[in-house]
């Protein structure tokens, strides 16, 4: 091969130079036409990443802000439209969210009757949202709006409110600043000249930042040409067009919609201008030019001092810089970019992109330290590399601390939930699980219980090689409250089933059970009557009539717990109703047991049948006696209490109102949690066999609904038991008094129609009242009875029948007859009235009724207090 020498090294350099510059001054030109090229592509990536970053911060906002109403929808003062009530929850809900201007609460008209701020009476029914919610019952977006209520701009969002039917009762608004966005711009670092915006799905303009009225005034259409550009693009776009004020940008948009398949109901814009893009290119590509020309020049005169010094030392420099950086350290620099030459070029080439690397990095980090969950990353090692500054709000902890203490993540997992949190990573650092997601509780650094989601994912290279862990945590704690809520809540209604289910089948039995002690005990009394006391047989029908009285006693605690039972209800004062039992209940507690008695002052009157505080009390005297071994107190208070709206949202079951507290409490033994679950069951008892019935407490429950009150229980095991039964007051100035004084039976000589499908009382109440001297028609159906009233002949004075029976019940059967002997007197009896002569359970004024099982003398009396209460009628 031979060489060119043009015989001395200056020329030869010379040579080289010339030859040397073509080449370069060719690559200069096309690097700064690709350097353009790539200064728009780059540019146009990183606003749509913008806007899509924008964009996802939008989409969050209308989730919060969706839940933000969810939440208030369903409050009472909401529900109710109190426009006090709501207003203040409306100006706290605001303080605590800067982001929004207003919320307001509108009837189904639009008018506006709550709002955070000031208001006058105003109508926002022809608004887009409103129409919106109430059509779709639903979240809806609005447009861009001057609100009537401050006049501001504003971008608004409603939500309806809902009762418990699923009816319309008002609509929520809620007024978003869009001058939030503003400081996502300022972020990005935009050229000069560059802009974000957002318009509503009209393309009115919301929001434009910096600010221009001249050209981009907020309210206002953007350009005509712009929007149909929007209009036929799916979701995002960008292009290179004109804006308003006649400079040339990049200029993307991307749509944002509330769900998948709505329309948009906003659009984010950004722009940059296209000059400001090619600025840095063109300025790289006249200075290398340059450059190129002066490097040339002193190639050309100082060409044999270039050597060593401007050729292997700064190649030497760079190669060193970029394997430091490649090592991690993304601060260092070459600091030759200000050389000049190709070496220069080369320095400055890799001083930009390490400085564009390090921008692209920070901008990232900046957008992840804004998340609302709290993130972190690990390396393969499990040393922590990166922690959000969101950490502080979930843990109270900072991000500073977690990064200078490695371990802080693992002292501060709930100590339950630890071990589950070490299998968790376990499965994660040994590769058995990909990504998982788990839920536990730390501690707060306040002491607070917070539940959080956590979770984890492994991040690999292209290669397969581990990069190492991204870990989300998000705040779940109110969450698993409402959660716990709910249980809380369903276990509430499937006792309250269990319960009701009981008591059906106890109120159904109760008839036929009933009927059968009816003959049992009028036989029994009879046969009595009829035995000498000296006989052998007289004292077993005396235990025969004992069992069978217990039975009924039985039957009726079994219709009081399923509030089945009939009562004749009067005004009391339980004060002196109560002051009454105190001796028998003294006697009934033992010596042991001191009896302190607390009456209330001023107290209410409630409507209740005097026998269910007999029960009530006395049950709750028996359970003390047995609850306290050797000696204690039995303490009963009475009071007035009054329950408002407050206190009811917060305990179920409770219903506003005034009510009289009777509370009985004693310092025994008290109750277990299984105990207490399960008190109120019938048949539940913890007493020995044949000690207890397990009805008592049922009982008391079934009294206490059946009078529309309230029963809680407070105990704690050696703590002793405490019962508060909460009766309505009744609005009344007077109290009747008790009259409990039985007539004595006495003989008749009138006719009663007897009307009773069960055959064995049929018989019996014949035999009795015929043997009190009355003429005894009997009927083994209604049909028959029916028959008997027209066919017989001479007159009936009293109709004597079953309230229950097939075919037609005792009230048809009286409506009927009375037809046909308009002046006939009508006595019910019955173990169970179905509420056909009862009203839930209260015997209907002017009723005469007779409860079954009832004994010889109580069925003549009765017979005869009917009678007599006619001719004194008469």
């Amino acid at each position: 091969m031979k060489y060119i020498n043009l015989g001395s090294i200056g020329k030869n350099l010379t040579l080289l130079v010339i030859l040397a510059v073509l080449p370069a001054l060719a690559t200069i030109l096309y690097s700064g036409l690709e350097q353009r090229r790539h200064s728009i592509e780059n540019a146009k990536r990183d606003v749509l990443f913008f806007i899509r970053t924008v964009n996802e911060v939008q989409k969050r906002i209308t989730n919060s802000t969706r839940q933000i109403l969810s939440t208030l929808a369903h409050m009472p003062e909401v529900r109710n439209m109190d426009s006090q009530g709501s207003s203040e929850i409306f100006r706290a809900v605001i303080a605590q969210n800067p982001d929004y201007l207003n919320i307001m609460a509108m009837d189904i008209n639009g008018e506006v009757f709550a709002s955070a701020l000031p208001f006058t009476k105003s109508n926002l029914a022809d608004r887009k949202h409103f129409r919106e919610a109430l059509a779709n019952k639903g979240f809806a977006a609005g447009e861009y709006v001057v609100t009537r209520v401050g006049t501001f701009h504003a971008f608004t969002f409603a939500y309806p409110v809902l009762d418990n039917q699923g009816n319309l009762k008002a609509v929520l608004n809620i007024a978003l600043k869009v001058e939030r966005f503003a400081h996502f711009f300022d972020v990005a670092q935009f050229p000069e000249n560059s802009f974000l915006a957002v318009t509503d799905h009209k393309g009115i303009r919301l929001f434009y930042y910096p600010s221009n009225e001249d050209t981009n005034p907020i309210g206002q259409p953007i350009l005509s040409k712009a929007w149909e550009r929007v209009q036929k693009a799916q979701g995002e776009g960008i292009s290179i067009h004109h804006s308003s004020d006649g400079v040339r940008r990049i200029i993307a948009f991307q749509q944002v919609r509330l769900g998948p398949d709505e329309e948009p109901y906003m659009y984010i814009w950004a722009g940059i201008p296209e000059a400001q893009v090619f600025k840095p290119a063109n300025a790289i590509l006249a200075r290398n030019l340059m450059l190129m020309l002066f490097a040339t020049l002193m190639a050309l005169i100082v060409s044999w001092v270039i050597g060593k010094n401007t050729l292997i030392l700064p190649m030497k420099r760079i190669l060193t810089t970029t394997q430091i950086f490649a090592r991690g350290n993304f601060h260092v620099r070459s600091e030759l970019s200000d050389q000049p030459g190709e070496l220069g070029n080369l320095a400055k080439a890799f001083d930009d992109m390490a400085n564009a690397l390090s921008e692209s990095q920070e901008m990232l980090r900046t957008i992840a330290d804004y998340t609302y969950d709290w993130e972190y990353w690990l390396l393969p090692d499990g040393v922590l590399q990166w922690v959000s500054p969101s950490c502080k709000r979930i843990t109270g902890y900072t991000a500073s601390e977690f990064m200078a203490d490695q371990k802080l993540m693992h002292r501060i997992v709930y100590q339950e939930d630890l071990s589950l949190f070490k299998q968790h990573l376990e499965k994660i650092e040994t590769g058995e699980e990909h990504s998982s997601d788990l839920d536990f509780r730390i501690i707060h650094r306040s002491g607070q219980i917070v539940w959080i989601n956590h979770h984890c994912i492994l991040i690999s290279r292209p290669d397969g090689t581990s990069l190492g862990r991204r870990v989300s945590n998000r705040d779940i704690t109110e969450r698993k409250m409402m959660e716990k809520e709910q249980e809380k809540l369903q276990a509430q209604l499937m006792q309250a089933q269990k319960m009701e289910a009981v008591g059906r089948l106890a109120g159904g039995v109760a008839h036929d059970f009933n009927n059968m002690l009816g003959v049992i005990l009028g036989h029994a009394e009879m046969a009595i009557d009829q035995v000498d006391f000296s006989h052998p047989l007289h004292e077993d029908l005396l235990e025969i009539q004992k069992a069978a009285l217990r039975s009924a006693d039985l039957t009726r605690q079994l219709l009081a717990f399923a509030r089945k039972q009939t009562i004749s209800p009067q005004f009391l004062n339980l004060n002196n109703t109560i002051s009454g039992m105190l001796k028998m209940l003294r006697r009934l507690i033992g010596e042991n047991i001191d009896l302190v008695w607390k009456p209330g002052a001023n107290l209410w009157p409630v409507m209740m049948d005097p026998s269910q505080i007999d029960q009530i009390l006395a049950n709750l005297a028996v359970n003390t006696r047995d609850a306290i071994e050797l000696a204690g107190n039995l303490t009963i208070a009475t009071q007035n209490t009054v329950f408002d709206e407050t206190y009811s949202s917060t305990h179920p079951g409770f219903m506003p109102g005034e009510y009289v507290l009777l509370a009985v409490s004693d310092n025994g033994c008290g109750m277990d949690k299984q105990v207490l679950d399960n008190l109120f069951e019938p048949f539940f008892t913890t007493k020995e066999v044949g000690k207890g019935t397990g009805l008592g407490l049922a009982t008391i429950y079934g009294i206490v609904k059946q009078n529309n009150g309230f029963i809680n229980v407070y105990s704690e095991p050696g703590d002793g038991t405490s019962f508060k039964i909460y009766l309505p007051r009744i609005q009344t100035s007077e109290t009747v008094k008790i009259e409990a004084n039985e007539p004595e039976p006495s003989c008749g000589a009138e006719t009663v129609l007897l009307v009773e499908d069960e055959e064995a009382i049929l018989r019996l109440g014949k035999m009795i009242l015929e043997g009190y001297g009355y003429t005894v028609l009997v009927a083994s159906s209604p049909t028959e009875a029916l028959i008997l009233a027209k066919e017989h002949q001479g007159p009936i004075h009293l109709l004597l029948t079953d309230v229950v029976m097939p075919g037609m019940n005792g009230k048809e059967l009286k409506e009927r007859i009375t037809v046909i002997i308009p002046e006939i007197r009508v006595l019910f009896m019955s173990g169970y009235t179905a509420d056909v002569i009862a009203c839930h359970g209260v015997i209907e004024e002017d009723v005469q009724y007779l409860q079954k099982p009832f004994s010889v003398k109580t069925l003549a009396a009765k017979v005869r207090e009917v009678l007599e209460r006619k001719k004194s009628n008469n």
